[in-house]
């Protein structure tokens, strides 16, 4: 039973950190906008779309991994009450 926790947690963990990542992606767009606009400019031209793409993976990442957490929680109830 402990071992379960551990990877709970491990899931958790994960997606508060893609989660993190996300807003800080989406932080760095919107601070960069409301700054000088050709430092702005000429950093979206040097990284290209990586940011919002970035922002992206990580929401679908934090997604996959809380889906996948609540898929664990429900099968390991449905175990416990068909035993």
């Amino acid at each position: 039973m402990k071992r379960d926790h551990g990877f709970h947690t491990i899931l958790w963990i994960a997606s508060i950190a893609f989660t993190c990542t996300r807003y800080l992606c989406a932080s760095i767009m919107c601070a960069g906008a409301l700054g000088d606009h050709g430092t702005y400019q000429q950093a979206l031209d040097t990284l290209g779309p990586f940011l919002p793409v970035m922002s992206l993976l990580c929401l679908f990442g934090a997604l996959l991994l809380t889906s996948t957490e609540l898929i664990v929680i429900i099968r390991s109830r449905n175990n416990g009450k068909n035993k």
